[in-house]
């Protein structure tokens, strides 16, 4: 599929199934939006497959700026599902959008790692990852690369069977951020953070209020994949609940040589193996004695007004007063 700069690509709301990978390429600044009855209604079409090993997105070819998918469900349905989104033959890529899009079914939702492609900033904004069933995690992702920066933004990662992040810091990179993002029930940690390289990497991890929650096993855990370790995590009004490991992990060996570990106004409960370990208590930290979501196993992780729960977060976000 090509397309040339500038080009808006208004696609119906259906459901278009493909047999074979969707090829993107394009040098320019395109937008593929989806929509119902009226353009720019928000209605999402759906793209499925239900072929065994097929990528439903490739991006196979130099691409520059902007480059957006709006309102859209990708799917797969396939015994052996391949990819949702696949970097192949080392594409540079600048500015990836996703916005009001589903990932549902595939081995990795997106994987960046196939080919360390230089992604300049890859946003995921009010979208939905759940049910994918790699190993390597649903969202399998690259910070690194001089450049490369994973954006989330209202973003739901839930159920999918292993990580619901992996996240490879590279050399120099601009780093991971989930804002407003959730990361709940997954069969791992909901976050695993580590270096592609056999070494300390600067890049850091930003969580900023938002959720990591009911994963098996530790919410965030950073450590060494058998590579190297990241150094630095910032972590702001975020809740770390009810996570079958710590809430956050350090191993020993990063904490020994000087992780580096910044934030405040977190909440932690529930956490098996404790709250967090080799990292020093931070500054507002709130302890929690209950569930603090409405009802989590629906999708409603607004805060309820139980004292000791939900009641606990409001009004503590740091800062509480911004400085004259």
């Amino acid at each position: 599929m090509s397309v040339v700069e500038g080009q808006v690509c208004w696609v119906k709301a259906a459901t278009y199934t493909f047999t074979a990978a969707l090829s993107v390429r394009t040098n320019g600044y395109p937008a593929f939006i989806g929509f119902t009855s009226t353009r720019g209604d928000g209605g999402q079409a759906t793209i499925t497959t239900s072929t065994n090993s097929v990528n439903l997105l490739e991006f196979d070819s130099f691409i520059l700026d902007i480059f957006s998918w709006q309102n859209f469900v990708f799917s797969s349905t396939a015994g052996t599902p391949g990819a949702g989104l696949i970097w192949i033959n080392g594409t540079q890529v600048y500015n990836v959008l996703f916005e009001n899009c589903e990932f549902k079914g595939f081995s990795n939702a997106i994987n960046m790692v196939n080919n360390f492609p230089e992604v300049d900033c890859l946003h995921l904004r009010n979208c939905k990852v759940h049910s994918c069933t790699s190993g390597n995690g649903a969202l399998y992702l690259y910070a690194g690369n001089l450049g490369n920066r994973v954006e989330l933004y209202g973003t739901l990662v839930e159920s999918n069977t292993a990580y619901g992040v992996n996240l490879l810091i590279g050399q120099r990179g601009q780093g991971f951020y989930a804002v407003h993002s959730v990361f709940y029930n997954n069969g791992s940690y909901g976050i695993w953070a580590q270096s592609d390289r056999a070494a300390y990497q600067d890049t850091a991890i930003h969580m900023i209020n938002s959720a990591v929650v009911s994963n098996s096993s530790d919410g965030i855990h950073m450590g060494n994949g058998g590579t190297g370790y990241p150094k630095y995590l910032h972590t702001y009004n975020s809740i770390y609940y009810g996570n079958g490991g710590y809430g956050i992990s350090v191993e020993s060996t990063p904490y020994a040589l000087g992780y580096i570990v910044k934030g405040n106004g977190n909440a932690f409960g529930s956490n098996t193996s404790g709250a967090y370990q080799h990292i020093p208590m931070l500054p507002g930290e709130v302890t929690l004695t209950g569930d603090p979501f409405t009802s989590k196993s629906t999708g409603d992780f607004t805060l309820n007004s139980t004292s000791g729960a939900g009641a606990a977060c409001k009004g503590v976000g740091w800062p509480t007063v911004i400085p004259s």
